[in-house]
């Protein structure tokens, strides 16, 4: 017996794949809301896929955006650290 979430998981990895190019744009041209929508985006939904610490790292950097804080440097690095491991 396969799966049911295994597609969507397969999904939810390329689609961080397409997120960790798009952060890293987003970052350099300093775009805190775009960086806040896909950061928000992969920490609601990374532990349904069975990635709880991608979900954590996310929720982190999640909350220093929306309250208005400057995501620390340690925290986005290690955000994109994990999701960088997804393609390996």
């Amino acid at each position: 017996m396969t799966d049911p979430i295994a597609a969507l998981r397969s999904l939810f990895v390329e689609r961080c794949r397409t997120d960790l190019d798009e952060l890293g744009r987003l970052l350099e041209r300093r775009d805190v809301a775009g960086v806040g929508d896909i950061v928000h985006r992969i920490a609601g939904a990374a532990g349904s896929f069975g990635f709880p610490e991608i979900s954590a790292a996310a929720l982190v950097v999640d909350q220093q955006i929306r309250n208005n804080e400057e995501a620390r440097e340690a925290d986005l690095e290690q955000l994109l650290g994990l999701l960088a491991e997804l393609e390996a």
